[in-house]
């Protein structure tokens, strides 16, 4: 009886032990795949009040990233890639998934440029700023 429950405890952990070096592999191969992206890049947006999870969601739902389960084992395995912070972003190929998840936790994002003429009132200021809808 010890020598079976012997033998099934081996089979278990040798089948766990291949099963998480399966997945390893696997996420490995995820992290350096490259999503497909437009050839003129793509402007992706994180806005205040999202988090890691909801920012891969979209991504996934564009088809640029994995499943929820593969961003849960990168949140696992990558704890400073889920720091992401809030700026509109522009992702051009040929980046991997794991740059491109680098990339929106750098903070910087795209910038636009606004021009304040001297000598301008201040209503003529506030109507600059309408004219730029990215400005917050």
């Amino acid at each position: 009886m010890k020598k079976i429950l012997f033998k099934i405890f081996g089979l278990v952990v040798l089948t766990g032990s291949l099963l998480i070096g399966w997945t390893w592999k696997e996420l490995d191969l995820v992290m350096k795949s490259k999503p497909l992206l437009p050839q003129q890049g793509l402007v992706f947006e994180i806005k205040p009040g999202d988090n890691f999870y909801k920012i891969t969601d979209n991504l996934s739902a564009m088809t640029i990233g994995p499943d929820r389960l593969w961003h849960r084992l990168i949140a696992w395995r990558y704890p400073e890639l889920t720091r992401v912070k809030v700026a509109e972003y522009l992702l051009l190929p040929p980046l991997t998934y794991a740059e491109l998840l680098n990339q929106l936790t750098t903070g910087k994002g795209m910038q636009y440029e606004i021009q304040f003429l001297e000598g301008w009132r201040y209503k003529d200021v506030l109507t600059e700023l309408a004219k730029h809808p990215h400005l917050y």
